[in-house]
């Protein structure tokens, strides 16, 4: 009888123990017991029953967590977060409910995702991946494994993906043939050689800067906005012909020889520095912030429509440049462009004060010279019986009659390169005494244009 009993007690003890889920890491099974939704009776083991009924999310960020045993209990789990821990190695086929899963920073060298076919959002960054098959998640629309050791990825059976960043990992191709609904795509810091985003209708950004691709075309993308395509081979690069939507362009450091973005309504910021560019046509085209082509071979821009404030081309080969639409443009700079000799600019950038051409944030040669207008020997005097200036020819003092103190003046020399500025004052008289000899062009407020000379 006592032998019956014993046995009793140990088959009973040993059922109980069974209805615990074993979890080693102390880390891990300490907010487990703390979370009133997955502990219910409030004791310090978890069972089984208790984990397969939480329906909920699991999280705990940089928990020095190792060990993530006991996790396969959760049956029924939507969400996984374990960012920032330090697991090796994973088990989650038992986690079939799974919709998001964010293990990104930890150590991980695999990861078996084929039985969680529910997941919509799968975050793995940050780990020591060299393979990851995803081709059974086809309900995925988020998608991050950027900084892994990944030599291949194939997301063509993921028809829903929205976003995909497998940035900085060991790519030289990708296939994202079946990947048509992607509207953010990071593929930057790889060794990719070609890339063909042609079906992506809905794309939005496009960064693949830091590989060797040669050509890219972006022609059919008219919803893109953003494209970093910066340290690549690229000797092509086939944008959009009309855009309503683009905004910003970064493609320094390639072999570009031209650039077309002709009629873009909205762009904020072109950036193709460190090309071979000899040919850039932005005609009809507004650009709202800055352009830099610094570091190349044009030798004209147009720049109509454009409203900007940074305007960079260092060393090029510019023989001309017109900047008088240019009103609110307070950093520029066009150094080591040897043959551009004059800048076309207006009279009220002189008042823009603490920018324009008489401040430190306009940089220019010292052969280059700001005019009204550029490759003309003369500005047209305006006829008036209102206003006057005195003596004509003149020694120091030039004498302004029929105009107020206070209003800006500007004198020019013969060929329309500008003097000096300033504003009218001491009863209407201009002191010109250390002006050489020889011909000007005094204009009043841009108004009242005269020529006259001094002695």
């Amino acid at each position: 009888m006592k032998t019956t009993l014993l046995f009793l007690s140990l088959v009973i003890s040993a059922s109980l123990f069974a209805q615990n889920v074993n979890i080693p890491d102390a880390n891990f099974k300490a907010p487990l017991l703390l979370n009133n939704s997955i502990n219910t009776n409030g004791d310090t083991e978890i069972q089984v029953s208790e984990a397969t009924a939480f329906a909920g999310s699991l999280f705990c960020n940089w928990c020095a967590i190792s060990n993530l045993t006991g996790i396969e209990a959760f049956t029924s789990v939507t969400d996984l977060q374990f960012r920032g821990n330090q697991l090796t190695n994973l088990d989650v086929s038992a986690n079939t409910a799974l919709t998001h899963f964010d293990f990104r920073d930890n150590l991980l060298t695999s990861l078996d995702v084929s039985a969680n076919t529910a997941l919509t959002s799968l975050y793995c960054s940050d780990n020591l991946l060299t393979s990851l098959d995803v081709s059974a998640n086809t309900a995925l629309t988020h998608f991050e494994c950027s900084d892994n050791l990944l030599t291949s990825l194939d997301v063509s059976a993921n028809t829903a993906l929205n976003y995909l960043n497998c940035q900085s990992n060991q790519l030289p191709s990708l296939d994202v043939s079946g990947a048509n609904a992607l509207t953010y795509f990071y593929c930057s810091f790889n060794n990719l050689t070609s890339l063909d985003v042609s079906q992506f209708e809905n794309l939005v950004s496009l960064n693949c800067n830091n590989n060797q691709i040669t050509y890219l075309d972006v022609s059919q993308n008219e919803w893109l906005q953003f494209l970093f395509c910066t340290n690549n081979e690229l000797d092509t690069l086939i944008m959009p012909e009309a855009s309503l939507n683009f905004r910003e362009l970064e493609a320094s450091n390639n072999n570009l020889t031209h650039l077309e973005m002709t009629n873009y309504a909205l762009a904020a910021w072109i950036i193709a520095e460190n090309n071979q560019l000899n040919s850039v046509d932005l005609s009809g085209s507004t650009v709202e912030f800055a352009i830099s082509f610094s570091n190349n071979l044009i030798t004209e821009i147009n720049l109509d429509g454009s409203d900007l404030s940074h305007l960079f081309l260092e060393n090029n080969q510019l023989s001309f440049l017109d900047l008088s639409d240019q009103s609110n443009l307070e950093w520029f700079s066009a150094t080591s462009n040897p043959d551009l000799e004059c800048i076309k600019i207006n009279e009220n950038q002189f008042d823009n004060n603490p920018f324009g051409p008489n401040s430190n944030s306009w940089t220019v040669d010292a052969t280059t010279s700001y005019a009204l207008e550029c490759g003309t020997t003369h500005l047209n005097e305006t006829i008036s019986t209102t206003y006057g200036l005195f003596p004509n020819p003149c020694n120091d003092i030039l004498n302004i009659s029929g105009i107020e103190v206070g209003n800006n003046f500007t004198i020019y020399d013969h060929s329309g390169k500008i003097i000096f500025h300033d504003i009218l004052k001491n009863e209407a008289q201009i002191n010109i005494s250390d002006l050489e000899s020889g011909i000007y062009i005094l204009s009043i407020e841009g108004v009242w244009i005269r020529r006259f000379y001094k002695n």
